[in-house]
């Protein structure tokens, strides 16, 4: 969030967000300026190309504006040049960045709406496709840490059953005022995930799931 200026113009007091020296995409924002004809304040930006261009507010903030319009020229070469366009591993890389930079689209509230961010590096496809591979049939685009962002690392290819697991996991359980996740629940309690779960489904309280029966065995 940019600082927000106060100034008077006569008798009246105004204020601003400053958006000066952030990124938008490849936008760095130079300084707010006036253009002739409009009654709203615009931001005069630096693109990584080189070159200097006039973005509105909204277009920036909602990630319209990401360029000076070489973007859209280098995604249509793109889409030329690497033969992939239309298939598996393209399309989850644009769902990706839909469900995260998107605010108009479905899943923006439970992916950019919490913040769940994309490294810098796989705003490429190229180096997307470097680190992950084409994704095989079966498979889609998974994060093995579900709160953490789409990096190298985090991400895999993963099968229904495998992501099912790992949203299971990530369910959060709240105990004597501390919440965890069930995967953190189980770590600190010493016993496997599935065993946790499985006690859970079963019917048994938090409590009770959390002890250690085999370790309860052998001190009785």
């Amino acid at each position: 969030m940019g600082e927000i200026v106060t100034f008077r113009n006569g008798h009246r007091q105004y204020s601003y967000e400053d958006h000066s020296g952030e990124r938008y995409g490849r936008l760095t924002v130079l300084k707010r300026i006036r253009v002739e004809g409009r009654q709203q304040y615009d931001w005069l930006c630096r693109c990584d190309c080189g070159n200097e261009t006039v973005a509105q507010t909204g277009g920036l903030l909602r990630g319209s504006t990401r360029s000076c319009g070489c973007l859209a020229k280098d995604v249509g070469a793109l889409r030329k040049t690497h033969g992939l366009t239309g298939s598996r591993t393209y399309i989850s890389w644009r769902a990706m960045r839909a469900r995260c930079l998107n605010p108009q689209d479905k899943d923006y509230p439970r992916y950019g709406g919490r913040d769940i961010k994309i490294c810098e590096r796989w705003g490429s496809f190229e180096n997307f496709l470097a680190d992950l591979g084409e994704r095989p049939e079966g498979k889609s685009l998974d994060r093995i840490d579900c709160n953490g962002n789409y990096e190298s690392g985090n991400v895999r290819w993963a099968d229904d059953k495998t992501q099912s697991n790992n949203r299971r996991s990530s369910r959060y359980l709240t105990h004597d005022g501390k919440t965890l996740s069930i995967a953190e629940w189980a770590r600190e309690a010493g016993i496997p995930t599935g065993t946790f779960w499985r006690r859970l489904k079963a019917g048994h309280s938090l409590e009770d799931s959390l002890r250690d029966k085999r370790r309860a065995r052998v001190n009785s």
